[in-house]
């Protein structure tokens, strides 16, 4: 029971942060820079609440402390993840198996950006295809959110900034994500690094 209570009282401190993203009525560049600082805020609280500082972090584990079971599942080859909750039932992160291991922590941390935009909702529903998640062409503010919460949670700025002199190799192992996902976190944060130009 105590456990249970401590996870709602966490996740009625994560449903403040809901406002963060909505737009107000901002044109289009405003409402872009909102969705991404508010996904830089949401991935820092969810971090902070589930997190034990150790990296690589482990979205898998942090989906479990949030209530959220994830399955890994034979899946469409053009479906990456997806994540389905059901009124009066938890919700479920579903990732392909086919998948690397670095590929599955990014699309779980994407799905679990899903699931923060939705923390209240009786039903959520997506299905991320591979060109969506992880890609910088996203361009639903569902999905920006979602991909920009993923890279903030698995590679937070201030510990990239603190590793950016490493090797390729090593940010990689350490981040546990793809050269690919590495790449894109660096140019957003406008860091330069010899391995990635």
């Amino acid at each position: 029971m105590r456990r249970i209570a401590i996870f709602f009282l966490k996740k009625s401190q994560l449903v403040i942060d809901r406002s963060l993203y909505k737009w107000l009525g901002c044109n289009g560049s405003e409402r872009k820079i909102m969705i991404l600082d508010s996904a830089e805020l949401a991935a820092e609280r969810v971090r902070k609440l589930y997190w034990n500082g150790l990296f690589p972090i482990d979205p898998v584990k942090i989906a479990a402390s949030m209530g959220v079971k994830v399955l890994k599942s034979e899946l469409p080859p053009e479906v990456s993840g997806a994540i389905i909750k059901q009124q009066g039932q938890d919700a479920i992160i579903y990732l392909s198996a086919d998948d690397s291991d670095q590929r599955k922590r990014f699309t779980c941390a994407h799905e679990l950006g899903h699931f923060y935009q939705h923390l209240g909702d009786d039903k959520i529903g997506y299905v991320d295809l591979r060109h969506d998640t992880l890609s910088a062409a996203a361009s639903q503010p569902e999905e920006i959110f979602a991909n920009q919460f993923a890279a903030h949670l698995l590679m937070p700025e201030t510990e990239i900034k603190r590793r950016c002199r490493d090797s390729k190799v090593e940010l990689t192992a350490y981040f546990g994500v793809s050269a690919e996902a590495l790449k894109y976190r660096l140019m957003n944060l406008k860091i330069k690094h010899p391995e990635f130009e």
